[in-house]
């Protein structure tokens, strides 16, 4: 069962607690071990493309625990925070790495602070939560001038994502969406091809 990709689907059942395993783990192996490889392909023997795994694998780890229970932990965050802004003081790629990343990271969550605040005036209810405004932090300390279109790429899988979960009558117009796992998404693909 530990055996990644292959292993949860001969086992088919958890050898501890004997619980069936879920679909969404082999699924989760595979596009990890795929974006990882593009990762590979994009940069090369380079230390960016560790650096862009690494990232990678956090925001999945974001993605994934969002998609399914609604849920940013302030824990994998701060550890994004700290492997990016530890990312621009030892390999900087640009001049002024670091300040991009601070900058970027400041500006992002101040916008989405704007923009969890807004939604309790318009609504009167909680839009976004505050996880999201922590995750738009770590995904601006992470892209760095990169951050407008990893914010716009996710602002727009959302988008996209909300409106055919609301099609499809899974969700209804007043449900909350996984929000930060659309905001991963954008990032890792603003990561692969900016």
């Amino acid at each position: 069962a530990l055996v990644p990709l292959l292993g949860p689907l001969w086992a088919g059942r958890c050898a501890g607690c004997g619980v069936a395993m879920p679909w969404l783990r082999p699924a989760t192996e595979l596009v990890t071990g795929a974006l990882f490889a593009l990762a590979s392909l994009r940069y090369g023997l380079h230390p960016g493309t560790a650096v862009t795994i690494v990232f990678i694998a956090v925001l999945l780890v974001v993605l994934r625990i969002d998609w399914r229970h609604h849920l940013i932990f302030p824990q994998v965050i701060y550890t994004g925070l700290l492997l990016a802004f530890a990312d621009a003081v030892l390999l900087p790629e640009r001049p002024h790495d670091l300040l991009w990343a601070v900058v970027a990271a400041v500006a992002a969550a101040a916008l989405f602070l704007f923009l969890y605040a807004l939604a309790l005036v318009l609504y009167r209810r909680r839009a976004l939560g505050s996880g999201d405004v922590l995750l738009a932090a770590m995904i601006g300390a992470m892209a760095g001038p990169g951050t407008v279109a990893a914010l716009t790429l996710g602002m727009l899988l959302g988008a996209v994502g909300g409106l055919t979960l609301v099609a499809l009558r899974v969700r209804t117009m007043r449900d909350f969406i996984p929000y930060g796992a659309y905001l991963c998404a954008g990032t890792i693909i603003a990561l692969l091809v900016f």
